[in-house]
């Protein structure tokens, strides 16, 4: 039996548009490599998922985004030993990343996932009261919580246009993507000290996800002062086969990450209550 779509399935799967803005920038003859890295990076989400957070009464499907950076990047940097332009696919992940996440907080909001915790007097707030939200798992229900989704979702529309416009100037490619690991850690990173999961872990006072976040601002520094050739310009030669390859993996992450089934007990059949 499949939940109810209306709450539990988001067709603008993020996935699906992150692998189209891949192969648009980074070039259709690199399709092969994006759905490599792509699979890696839905991997690493779903092991670091469950790592992290594991199964529960309910939540047997949790995601997590570190995870799917990693995958990426380790999947990346094994390919590049041998076929150097896996550089450019790299980056161009880094590039579509700010597109995806807010699209999928988006998501985000309706399913309840990465919701924020109680609200302190007088600060601004959104109230669930969907009993199968993950907001109502949390015992939040009807309470006024921060709307973290929304601060994902701003500070991404911020990164985004800021590699935009690095991107169309021509600068180095680890510009861009240790940039975007800067920016997008430093979003996380505060976005987190609102967030109200109680699966969450708290390590020397900050959440697990904030040290995290320390940890990319380190990496993307570091992949900063790297040499590479500059970023390509954008053309629409690839445009068709981008939406084709991105309706293609539509389908898969989008039952991956957006169909439940509620009656179930087994590892990966629920996203949530």
């Amino acid at each position: 039996m499949v939940s109810p779509p209306f709450l539990y399935f988001y067709p603008n799967s993020p996935y699906s548009r992150k692998r189209s803005i891949v192969v648009l920038v980074a070039g259709q003859e690199q399709v092969a490599v994006v759905s490599l890295l792509m699979l890696a990076g839905l991997l690493g989400a779903a092991v670091v998922g469950q790592v992290m957070v594991g199964s529960s009464k309910g939540l047997s499907r949790p995601f997590g985004y570190f995870g799917g950076v990693l995958g990426i990047a380790i999947a990346g940097l094994m390919l590049l030993s041998f076929y150097p332009p896996t550089l450019l696919v790299l980056v161009a992940f880094a590039f579509a990343g700010p597109w995806a996440q807010a699209i999928g907080r988006l998501r985000c909001l309706v399913q309840g996932c990465c919701h924020g915790a109680p609200t302190l007097a007088g600060d601004a707030g959104i109230v669930v009261e969907n009993e199968h939200s993950r907001v109502a798992i949390a015992g939040l229900k009807g309470m006024r919580i921060y709307p973290t989704q929304l601060y994902s979702i701003l500070g991404n529309v911020f990164i985004a246009v800021v590699l935009v416009w690095l991107w169309t100037t021509g600068v180095s490619l680890t510009l861009v993507g240790g940039l975007y690991l800067v920016l997008a850690a430093i979003v996380r990173f505060i976005e987190e000290g609102y967030r109200g999961e109680p699966l969450t872990k708290i390590v020397a006072g900050l959440h697990i996800y904030q040290w995290f976040s320390v940890g990319m601002v380190i990496a993307g520094l570091l992949v900063m002062m790297l040499d590479s050739p500059n970023t390509p310009p954008i053309t629409t030669s690839s445009l068709f086969p981008a939406l084709g390859i991105g309706m293609m993996f539509f389908v898969v992450c989008g039952f991956a990450m957006s169909v439940d089934f509620p009656e179930s007990q087994r590892r990966f059949s629920r996203l949530s209550g």
